[in-house]
């Protein structure tokens, strides 16, 4: 499966290089991610040359020199770009459903549309829309085509891992610490799911959970109360009881060792269920440990007082 960056949704939105590079980390994110199965993020041409900030300054104004040099040479050097291997018909002529007067054509998402592929968008843009409705004008009629449009790494993510087998636990293990930057997945994890059945739904569980957590790390401070309430009234997340934190025998249940050697209580945890079994995923906050790293110490079966 192969990705586009969806270039109008740069629009010169951004009002500090903070948060622009914040918006293309999660990109960057992505791009990393399709390499580990054998693909990668398509790209315009001009992206350098686009206006990225409010008062219409480019990548180029970009103060700090290490983030500024490392945009500019993906953009400027490394693409990969979607012209060097086009599929597309530089003949048709698309714009976007909501705004006929915005041209697609020879660009990424002309590309994107006429090979029926899924885009990334940068966030916060214009562009936070799925699915992403495209028109190709012709002289008879007009058709539409819908493709996928992710502004959520996560998200992205998943759908990159939709399509990905996995062969074993061993693949889920390696390719969780691959996509996981904030926290720590202990190595005592892998013993603990080899002992559960590999099953596709199991294994998009615990993945979609654990970047759930993950990403909480990653979005800006403002915002991280919302996005934790999101997970609790989802029940994605939750707390143990204060009544099984008094209990004794549950106590030290949740003690967990860590790779470091410190050992550490995880009452937090995930939780999904599957063919009525429920099944829990245990972390500790960074201010738990001394390394200060959220770590994951048990995914499995649901952990009980008995």
């Amino acid at each position: 499966m192969v990705y586009f960056l969806n270039s109008y949704s740069i629009h010169g939105q951004f009002e500090s290089d903070e948060k622009c590079f914040l918006a293309l980390k999660r990109l960057t994110k992505v791009r990393e991610y399709l390499k580990t199965v054998n693909s990668d993020l398509y790209i315009d041409l001009d992206l350098k040359k686009k206006p990225f900030f409010t008062n219409g300054k480019t990548l180029s104004s970009i103060k700090d020199r290490t983030k500024r040099q490392y945009l500019l040479s993906w953009f400027d050097k490394a693409g990969p770009y979607w012209i060097t291997d086009r599929q597309s018909d530089e003949l048709n002529y698309w714009v976007d459903a909501r705004d006929d007067s915005v041209i697609l054509t020879d660009s990424s998402l002309h590309e994107a549309l006429e090979t029926c592929s899924p885009i990334i968008s940068i966030t916060p843009s214009n562009f936070c829309i799925s699915p992403f409705v495209g028109i190709k004008k012709t002289d008879s009629d007009d058709f539409s085509q819908e493709i996928l449009n992710f502004w959520n790494e996560n998200d992205a993510i998943d759908n990159i891992d939709s399509y990905y087998d996995f062969s074993d636990w061993n693949d889920v293990f390696a390719r969780l610490r691959k996509r996981l930057d904030n926290c720590i997945i202990e190595d005592l994890v892998l013993d603990q799911i080899k002992k559960l059945n590999f099953d596709k739904h199991i294994v998009v569980s615990i993945i979609s959970i654990c970047s759930s957590i993950d990403c909480y790390y990653s979005i800006n401070d403002d915002e991280k109360q919302t996005y934790w309430e999101n997970l609790l009234g989802r029940n994605i997340i939750s707390d143990s009881s204060q009544t099984e934190k008094t209990d004794p025998i549950f106590k030290k249940r949740m003690m967990f060792k860590l790779s470091s050697g410190e050992s550490v209580r995880c009452f937090w945890h995930g939780k999904f269920t599957y063919d009525k079994n429920p099944y829990r995923i245990h972390f500790c906050f960074p201010s738990d440990v001394k390394d200060s790293k959220c770590h994951i110490a048990y995914i499995g079966p649901k952990l009980t007082k008995k």
